[in-house]
């Protein structure tokens, strides 16, 4: 029978291959693990970094194992069917069949391994991907502290007045040069990860938190312009929080789809962003909104 002997090592080097895909996925999901960040280090970048990659890896990889699956069971079944020929060939004449039926036997478990183990890698990929986007959570509102329950003692009184969330008109005076002159919409995107996540990421963190965005290329650092809101967005919230850009417009007459939404504004011939939700409007220089004029729109979702 043609090179079956070839096929078959093909295979089983497929599945090597489909495993160590995995493997590698697996690799990344330590990293995510052992990384420091989230909003106790975040200025260190890893952590935010594996969130904002890891669920591509984990797509990327599913898309591999499926190709490799798909060409190594055609190749395999190209031969199951030309044994199967052979042998009811060697049947109605009578001839000896064991070869033929042992390389049949062959070629189906062959099959069968490649198919079982990309199933198996598939689902370790969605076990790993749910694992860490629970840790992401976890981390996020600080439940991966500890396993123990907290004593009575440990519980901080309530502060009903206390507000973590980031002041308004915090841009006027802020020490950051860039961030100062031209850093409103950050601030609108820092804002309003603060409201996605309903906690405060903590003034003492937006220069960190934009040091890692210009090092990730996702802002200019020069002039603070945003090269890729979703992806500032996305990391200020620690995890892959929202999915697309769903308006981005210039037009003065833009309407909103939703209550939450950033406000582009002209204050005089400077462009300004304002976070706009629930029918409320948050100001990072807090002052000078009689001179604004709308020009524009930017939802997330």
């Amino acid at each position: 029978m043609i090179g079956i002997a070839s096929v078959l090592r093909n295979a089983a080097g497929a599945v090597a291959k489909i495993r160590r895909v995995a493997a590698g996925v697996q690799s990344l999901r330590d990293d995510f693990a052992q990384a420091g960040g989230g909003l106790r280090g975040v200025a260190a970048g890893a952590r935010s970094a594996v969130r904002l990659a890891f669920p591509d890896a984990v797509a990327e990889s599913k898309k591999e194992i499926a190709a490799l699956r798909t060409a190594a069971t055609q190749e395999i079944g190209i031969i199951i069917n030309g044994l199967r020929q052979e042998l009811e060939d060697l049947r109605s004449r009578m001839e000896p069949t064991d070869a033929v039926e042992s390389h049949l036997a062959a070629a189906i478990r062959c099959r069968k391994d490649v198919i079982t183990a990309s199933i198996e890698c598939v689902c370790a990929l969605d076990v790993c991907l749910a694992e860490a986007e629970e840790e992401a959570e976890c981390d996020l509102y600080g439940l991966c502290e500890s396993s123990e329950p907290p004593h009575d003692d440990d519980v901080p009184a309530y502060e009903p007045e206390r507000s973590t969330f980031l002041k308004a008109g915090i841009q006027e005076n802020f020490p950051h040069p860039v961030l100062r002159s031209q850093g409103c919409y950050f601030f609108t995107l820092f804002r309003w990860a603060e409201y996605a996540l309903g906690r405060g990421l903590g003034e003492q963190n937006v220069i960190p938190l934009f040091t890692e965005c210009v090092r990730l290329g996702l802002i200019d650092g020069a002039n603070c312009f945003i090269n890729d809101a979703l992806g500032v967005l996305n990391l200020l919230c620690g995890y892959r929080r929202f999915a697309r850009l769903a308006q981005h417009s210039n037009d003065p007459n833009a309407v909103p789809k939703s209550p939450v939404h950033a406000r582009r504004v002209m204050s005089g011939a400077w462009p300004h962003f304002l976070f706009v939700f629930n029918g409320m409007t948050w100001d990072s220089l807090g002052a000078n909104a009689h001179n604004y004029v709308p020009a524009g729109l930017r939802e997330f979702e």
